[in-house]
């Protein structure tokens, strides 16, 4: 059979016949139609909220974020957010960085929450470990550790299983010691 160029060959052999056909196909293939989005994630840059925006409203971010501005509303990262900035509204993702940053909302992250000496944060917070070298007020519950710096201070409850707490630090607050302690009352 003989074809006029290599798009009717094509369309032919694979069972379509007009161009459209196959564009219908490849829509309506799920596996298809996030093929491209998923290699486009795994080399995404960072987003990046620079100095002097102000964002209003919810943020959802597949890759890392950096916040140098201000976002008033909630936040959702699937990675790791450095915040130089302000944010007004709770915090979901895995990593958070907190440098000369002020949060006015609750953190819940996954991996590992830190803290530099001019950060604060009013809010609860919750991660796998926490390094604070700022302020909180509001209740850190770690899954594993929790480190307060010298500078550091805490207005509220601090649960988790490993606590390091240096000297010039302050804490207000109930302390809870996440592990099992047995006593022997025989002897």
């Amino acid at each position: 059979m003989n074809y006029n160029n290599d798009r009717e060959y094509y369309n032919r052999n694979q069972g379509f016949n007009n161009p459209n056909e196959r564009m219908r196909n490849v829509v309506n293939n799920e596996q298809s139609r996030y093929e491209p989005q998923m290699s486009q994630q795994e080399a995404l840059e960072p987003t990046v909220i620079g100095k002097g925006a102000r964002i209003v409203g919810t943020v959802e971010v597949a890759g890392d974020l950096v916040i140098q501005g201000e976002v008033q509303g909630d936040i959702t990262c699937q990675n790791k957010i450095k915040v130089t900035g302000v944010v007004d509204g709770n915090i979901t993702t895995c990593d958070v960085d907190l440098d000369n940053a002020i949060v006015t909302g609750d953190i819940n992250c996954t991996g590992d929450l830190h803290l530099s000496v001019s950060a604060t944060v009013a809010g609860n917070c919750e991660a796998m470990n926490v390094v604070c070298g700022g302020r909180i007020k509001g209740d850190v519950n770690a899954a594993e550790s929790a480190t307060f710096e010298d500078k550091a201070a805490l207005v509220g409850n601090l649960t988790a299983r490993d606590i390091e707490i240096q000297k010039g630090a302050v804490l207000q607050g109930s302390v809870n010691i996440r592990q099992d302690v047995y006593f022997d009352t025989e002897h």
